[in-house]
Formats: structure tokens, C-alpha cells, sequence
């Protein structure tokens, strides 16, 4: 659903800081959704924020 709003990069790489990062995850949903800061993403936990090395996103969407 993000595709149909945001650009896509070629390549998770490519992102910049504050861009949306899709991370496969095994739910239903596939991915789940994150802000790249830098080497890490950021994302929402059960316990709150999480962050995770950008090299696992899959995806990435350019934000402004």
C-alpha cells in the first residue's frame, strides 16, 4: 500500500534519513513499516521503539 502513495528506490541503500523502510517479517502482513535513521531503523514494538540495522529492509520509500 505504501508503493501506491510513495516512491520506491531501486534499492534499500539508497534511502536517505527519514525515509520509510519495509522489513519482511512472517505475519500476515509481510512487512512491517520503519524510519531510517541513519544505520538504524526505526520501528514500533510491543514495548515500545525498536531499532534494527537498516540492512534488513527489503524496500525502501522516498518521504518528501
Amino acid at each position: 500500500m505504501v508503493a501506491a502513495y510513495l516512491p520506491e528506490y531501486g534499492h534499500p541503500s539508497e534511502a536517505q534519513i527519514g525515509d520509510i523502510m519495509a522489513i519482511p517479517v512472517d505475519t500476515p502482513f509481510r512487512h512491517s513499516l520503519g524510519v531510517l535513521n541513519g544505520e538504524r531503523i526505526f520501528t514500533l514494538a510491543d514495548t515500545g521503539i525498536n531499532h534494527i540495522d537498516r540492512a534488513a529492509a527489503a524496500r525502501a520509500f522516498r518521504v518528501g
